[in-house]
């Protein structure tokens, strides 16, 4: 009996999986995101776009608008921390390269921070 419904259960399951993504969107105005490397690039008819260009063309849509000004703000934040990180992690290293005694308390923030 469990197996009957597992079984229904995995269809119905496929089912749902098939119905969504065949009417999922009209594909003439989607926006692709592909990963390249560290970071990602955003298509649109099937030129790239940078962060800002997607904010203006996103924002007659309320929701997407607010994702993307989201996502600008979390891109600084991050940036600013990474870099502080390489710092942190890439001054001792120049050190211990240039012979000296590096501070290993500073790396170990920058391999946090980073």
């Amino acid at each position: 009996m469990k197996l009957k419904y597992i079984i229904l259960s995995c269809i119905y399951t496929f089912m749902m999986m098939t119905y969504n993504n065949t009417f999922g969107q009209i594909t003439g105005d989607t926006i692709k995101i592909n990963r390249a490397g560290l970071g990602k690039n955003y298509f649109y008819n099937g030129k790239k776009l940078t962060l800002k260009e997607l904010s203006k063309i996103v924002e007659s849509n309320v929701f997407a608008s607010k994702e993307i000004r989201i996502a600008e703000a979390c891109n600084v934040l991050s940036c600013i921390v990474a870099f502080g990180g390489g710092f942190c992690l890439g001054y001792p290293l120049g050190v211990l390269l240039a012979g000296r005694e590096p501070s290993w308390i500073l790396a170990g923030m920058g391999e946090h921070l980073s």
